[in-house]
């Protein structure tokens, strides 16, 4: 849903006057740039947190705006808003690492709480200037705790007031992706809440309050309000919910709205240990007609700096614990070979696995991951049709037991039930497990994936 403040942003960024900044045309250059720094700045700041910061990162994304700007191709103002949001995040993600922007966010955020109800609320007194401040309080504790990806689609949504197309196109993720992560986020941040005593049924008023608190120098306190169109997601039907989990399993109907699949008994292993996959021996699947990946359809690697792994074989140069430079194509090639290549993921990085045909339930176990080194990764397992249909399978915990061998992993159908017939894995790592010794690269090293097909016509 796009609200009126998303329409009248876009009108504001309109055709014209790209393609006349574009043109060279210098006051429409001008103008053009003032309306992107705006957005900009502000963006960095609730990112940051930090003014110094969003200062500096404003200024090296405008100079690429304003370098790049005639070699964009911009059909619509989404194009640049997305081209614009992207090169900020990258901004961000270059000039500081996960842990620093953390420390960072906590310094200001005990600036922000230790400050007045903000712009807009000095009219309220007594309890309620208590409770709202109290909302301030814990609603900024508890984005402060937000992984980076959640802070940013919340900003995004929420403060900056991207559509869901626009955000999908920022994070290169679908729409229906970046609905899934705001919700994910949405979700974090209500549990955040929960712990201080605060409801779901106050999130938009805690999201609000912070909006104000936040105002950049470039922002007018008319802004700082979050609508009640901008955190919903469009997910149909209410969730259901496991109490003590966070696992969800979802299928989308290809033309229909989002639907969420309740599983009865998928939802609990059979050993309650929250590990959907089991390990398994070479020798016990050796028997079975298994089929290969046939190619990658699809991957996702946010840094967008190339992908790693390496090859088991001593014959090849990687052999080693830590990865070198390798391409999709080397891994899934090598992965069914003598050389057997692995592929490193870090959190947050998935791939896209497709076979030659439907992925199908049979006896005893239907889906094969193997893995190289046992440091507690974790990684979500979905199931897609290659379209607009994904299902998640469940939650793939590695043990931490230190050990290098390569393990393999079984996933029986029978637990699930699809409403599409899957032909691809998703693999889409949670957790990069710990680190074994110093200096040692944590992830997940993906060696080989399996799976019972049916043979397309």
């Amino acid at each position: 849903m796009v609200t009126d403040s998303m329409k009248n942003k876009n009108e504001t960024l309109n055709l014209d006057l790209i393609h006349a900044a574009q043109r060279g045309d210098q006051g429409s250059r001008a103008e053009l740039a003032e309306l992107i720094r705006l957005k900009v700045y502000a963006y960095h700041y609730r990112m940051t947190l930090d003014a110094h910061a969003a200062e500096d990162l404003c200024q090296e994304t405008m100079i690429s705006f304003l370098e790049n700007l005639g070699r964009l191709t911009i059909e619509e103002p989404i194009f640049l808003w997305a081209w614009v949001y992207k090169t900020a995040l990258n901004k961000i993600r270059n000039h500081y690492n996960s842990l620093r922007l953390i420390k960072i966010g906590q310094t200001q955020m005990k600036q922000i709480m230790s400050q007045s109800i903000p712009k807009g609320r000095k009219e309220l007194t007594g309890p309620d200037y208590m409770i709202h401040q109290e909302l301030l309080t814990a609603v900024s504790k508890a984005i402060d705790k937000l992984k980076l990806q959640y802070r940013n689609v919340l900003t995004l949504r929420c403060f900056q007031e991207l559509s869901y197309a626009e955000i999908a196109q920022v994070t290169g993720n679908s729409e229906l992706g970046a609905r899934l992560l705001f919700f994910r986020a949405k979700q974090s941040l209500t549990r955040q809440l929960a712990r201080s005593g605060f409801s779901k049924s106050q999130l938009l008023s805690g999201l609000t309050l912070f909006a104000a608190a936040t105002l950049a120098p470039t922002e007018k306190a008319a802004v700082a309000s979050v609508s009640a169109a901008a955190i919903h997601t469009g997910l149909g039907i209410k969730l259901l919910t496991i109490f003590g989990s966070y696992k969800f399993s979802i299928g989308v109907a290809a033309v229909v709205a989002l639907t969420i699949i309740p599983h009865g008994t998928f939802m609990n292993d059979d050993n309650n240990t929250g590990n959907f996959f089991h390990p398994v021996s070479e020798t016990d699947i050796s028997q079975k007609n298994l089929a290969h990946p046939a190619t990658i359809s699809a991957a996702y690697n946010a840094d967008q700096n190339g992908w790693r792994g390496g090859w088991l074989s001593e014959q090849r140069t990687l052999h080693s614990h830590a990865p070198g430079v390798i391409t999709l194509d080397q891994w899934l090639a090598d992965s069914n070979g003598p050389d057997s290549s692995w592929l490193h993921l870090t959190e947050d990085q998935w791939i896209e696995i497709t076979f030659n045909g439907t992925i199908i339930d049979g006896a005893g176990d239907d889906i094969f991951i193997t893995e190289r080194c046992c440091h507690g990764e974790r990684a979500e397992i979905y199931l897609t049709d290659n379209n607009d249909n994904i299902f998640l399978l469940g939650e793939l915990r590695i043990p931490r037991t230190g050990e290098h061998g390569l393990m393999t992993y079984g996933f029986n159908l029978a637990k699930s039930n699809p409403p599409f017939s899957p032909k691809a894995v998703r693999i889409k790592i949670t957790n990069n497990g710990l680190r074994e010794y110093a200096g040692a690269i944590r992830g997940f090293e993906l060696q080989q994936v399996r799976a019972r097909i049916q043979m397309s016509q």
